[in-house]
């Protein structure tokens, strides 16, 4: 009696193992793993997915370790490896589209995590005639797959291809890994129901290649975090020594700007519509300020511009409805375009002692209702 029932435990402890180690898609039971928390290390996801994890060994192997039942049920997915433009098809027909674009009905995928995956050329055409490249997200990678809510690119990315998240208005949250250098031309346009970006290093996107104003997630997102932090206070590193074209556009949650010595020029449209911003510290390193530079910063009251600025674009204050005063050093007025202030209220001009005359009757500075010879109280960091 003992024996036959130790048989029977023993048996039923053998059934209890192989059920519990059954792969969920794949033959290899190292390719596949099923539930779990978010085991991710980006924040960009919400704290409750569960993810399911492939482990792509071969590149265009993953269709072959999803099957077609899973496939219409996951909604968070992992990849891990080397994926190609086989692959890429495969998860673009869970995100909703297909090769060719059209509507792929039982697609239900809502979550992508991709940060332990590497995209490699070769394998199929993954949209119309688009092919994967080393390390690059190409064009319309993610072309109108408005079921994506979240998603964590590759950490070795180096590029973002035009249109690569075109119209996904499902998208809330996406990060942008450090490697990156370049993103094209809307790349994120129509992602109107992003909410936040997530960054890890500061220096890095500053120095980021914007083809566009809608290559820059932050457009829409209006809300930009640092390891997790969003970022309110904005402290440019030490290391920058430009702040790039677009770099902050629409970014209304930062309330302060601290520029360092190291900055020479601050790019095109590079804080357009901060529209929470109330301080800006500009140093005296700074030669340039690219046109509309901060148009649309209706918050801020007040500007102090070094005398080391040679250089300011048409409209880089343009609609800054709150700037009532802007504080120069110039001992001669530099010529600048007219548009300069442009739907700006221009009511106190500060200006160095002795130079009254010089700027009243500059054609470029007579917009102001009142001069004050009183620069030198304001001096620059």
């Amino acid at each position: 009696m003992k024996t036959n029932t130790f048989k029977l435990i023993t048996t039923l402890f053998v059934a209890a193992l192989s059920l519990g180690f059954t792969s969920c898609g794949g033959d290899d039971e190292d390719d596949v793993s099923g539930g779990g928390g978010n085991t991710s290390s980006s924040t960009v996801f919400p704290q409750d997915i569960k993810f399911e994890t492939y482990n792509v060994k071969t590149p265009g192997q993953l269709p072959e370790l999803i099957s077609p039942e899973k496939k219409a049920i996951i909604s968070a997915l992992k990849v891990k490896g080397s994926i190609n433009g086989t692959d890429l098809r495969f998860i673009r027909e869970m995100a909703g589209k297909d090769v060719n674009g059209e509507v792929v009905n039982d697609a239900v995928l809502n979550y992508l995590d991709l940060s332990e995956a590497r995209i490699i050329e070769g394998g199929q055409i993954y949209y119309k005639n688009y092919q994967t490249q080393n390390d690059v997200l190409g064009d319309c990678a993610f072309y109108e797959c408005n079921l994506l809510k979240a998603v964590a690119l590759p950490k070795g990315i180096k590029s973002i291809g035009e249109k690569a998240f075109y119209d996904c208005s499902g998208l809330t949250s996406a990060n942008i890994p450090n490697s990156v250098t370049n993103i094209g031309y809307h790349a994120f346009f129509g992602c109107t129901g992003l909410t936040s970006v997530y960054i890890t290093d500061l220096a890095a996107w500053c120095g980021i290649n914007f083809k566009s104003y809608s290559s820059n997630p932050i457009q829409y997102a209006h809300h930009l975090f640092l390891n997790g932090k969003e970022i309110t206070e904005l402290e440019i590193p030490s290391s920058v020594t430009n702040i790039g074209d677009y770099a902050f556009y629409g970014c209304s949650g930062l309330t302060s700007i601290t520029i360092p010595n190291s900055v020479a020029t601050i790019g095109e449209y590079a804080f357009y519509n901060c529209s929470g911003l109330t301080s800006v510290t500009i140093p005296s390193s700074v030669t340039s300020i690219g046109n509309n530079a901060f148009s649309g910063c209706s918050g801020l009251t007040s500007i102090n511009i070094p005398n080391s600025v040679t250089n300011i674009g048409y409209y880089a204050f343009r609609g800054c409805l709150g700037l009532k005063d802007v504080i120069v050093h110039w001992q001669k007025p530099i010529s600048i375009y007219a548009s300069f202030f442009y739907n700006t209220p221009c009511e106190n001009l500060h200006i160095p002692a002795g130079t009254l005359s010089a700027y009243k009757n500059a054609d470029e500075w007579k917009y102001f209702k009142n001069y004050i010879e009183d620069a030198d109280y304001y001096p620059v960091e």
